[in-house]
């Protein structure tokens, strides 16, 4: 058997320490704690579905041979023949059905029920089976089989040792109720000898594969919890060297990253992209009166309503620095641009964020510029951010609390700035 798979595993981290101390346990224990047991349980019992799909094939392989075997050394006049073909037949039908049931994923939760059912209808028959025939060789063939039967619980199957145990205790107990059918006695001798060293050579691998498998099991716990740890330190360290310590949202080195990406998809596709430049008005004369801590907390409340304007999935709100702030809009147009523009102007003045008058402002604002631009080879993603700079510094130069847009089409025509390829 495989050792049992390692996605079906307990919670998390709290399970860790006692994990651990399980596995320092020598040897390792036959049962989990209730926490930790289903979900070893849950594991063998998807390894031993998949073992039993690859590999019972085999079962009926060596079936087929010593039913071969048996029909070699069975006198065809042999009054034992029908017996025989009886149970020959029903085991055979027994493995397919297994062989079918492992199949069919809907039956995977009663795997251990329809194996154990299985497993018993054939030990009944090879156990009993000896009893209706007379030819020596083919008793020997029987008590053969009786080996193989009873060492395929054991391995084959996935079974728990104590079940696989109950199973071949439960066939041999009918020996005698079969005994008062059969038409010759029972070798009590011989079955008691083989059927129990059979049966000890059987517990004793089993219990050693179940041992193994558990100590695997929790040392694949370890291994997935501590990667899962080590998984989520380096998710939460990206999303940290993503993010404005202050405010929280995107910051410079991420918007500079997903400009680059959205430039160049826009640039692929022919399509528009929008960026918006956003300066807090008067913010040096709030930030001193009423100190860096307001400041600070301005500036947080301010980046989140930012922040909410950026909704589409390709949209992304940032940081630029001190108390600017930018928006990307992909695939945006220039109207679409500027509705948005007017629209977080009116946000952040409903917002009414200032604590109080300060030199005649009585009302935190904004101010914006945006520029709009489809990408081509004659003009660089440098045009667009200084386009929308220098926009930025008209809507403050206008009376500050507004938008403004530059075209960077006519800036390049009137050569008010040049691109560098």
């Amino acid at each position: 058997m495989e050792t049992p798979n390692k996605g079906s595993s307990p919670s998390q981290e709290n399970d860790l320490s006692e994990i651990k101390l399980l596995l320092q346990k020598d040897p390792v224990r036959y049962r989990f704690p209730d926490n930790l047991e289903k979900f070893f349980l849950a594991a063998v019992r998807k390894d031993a579905i998949s073992f039993f799909r690859a590999n019972g094939h085999m079962v009926l392989v060596i079936f087929v041979f010593l039913v071969a075997l048996e029909a070699t050394l069975l006198n065809s006049t042999s009054q034992d023949i029908h017996y025989w073909v009886i149970s020959a037949s029903a085991i055979g039908i027994a493995i397919i059905t297994a062989l079918i049931c492992a199949r069919i994923s809907a039956l995977d939760k009663y795997y251990f029920g329809y194996i154990s059912l299985v497993a018993f209808a054939g030990l009944i028959n090879v156990i009993n089976f000896p009893m209706f025939v007379t030819e020596h060789e083919v008793v020997l063939t029987g008590y053969f089989s009786i080996f193989y039967t009873v060492m395929a619980v054991y391995t084959f199957s996935g079974l728990h040792f104590s079940t696989a145990l109950l199973i071949n205790l439960a066939a041999a107990a009918t020996i005698p109720v079969v005994q008062l059918f059969a038409p010759y006695p029972a070798d009590y001798f011989m079955l008691s000898h083989s059927f129990i060293g059979i049966n000890a050579m059987g517990l004793i691998l089993n219990m050693l594969s179940e041992r193994q498998r558990r100590r695997n099991y929790l040392q694949h716990q370890i291994i997935r919890i501590e990667k899962n740890r080590a998984d989520s330190l380096a998710r939460m360290m990206e999303a940290l060297s993503r993010q404005d310590k202050l405010t929280g949202i995107a910051n410079r080195g991420h918007f500079d990253r997903v400009l680059e990406q959205e430039w160049s998809r826009c640039n692929r596709s022919s399509s528009a992209l929008s960026l918006l430049f956003i300066d807090v008005d008067h913010f040096k004369k709030y930030n001193d009166h009423y100190g860096h801590q307001a400041g600070d907390e301005t500036l947080t409340s301010i980046a989140q309503l930012v922040d909410e304007q950026a909704k589409r999935p390709g949209d992304l709100a940032a940081r630029y620095g001190g108390e600017e702030f930018v928006i990307i809009f992909p695939q945006t147009s220039d109207d679409t641009a500027d509705l948005l523009a007017e629209r977080l102007i009116e946000t952040v003045y409903d917002a009414n964020l200032s604590r109080g008058d300060v030199g005649g402002v009585d009302r935190i604002t904004v101010s914006i510029g945006i520029a709009t631009v489809t990408p081509t080879q004659k003009i660089t993603l440098k045009d667009l951010i200084k386009c929308a700079d220098l926009a930025l510094y008209k809507a403050k130069f206008n009376g500050r609390n507004r938008c403004e847009r530059l075209s960077l089409k006519e800036q390049l025509e009137h050569g008010l700035f040049n691109s560098t390829p």
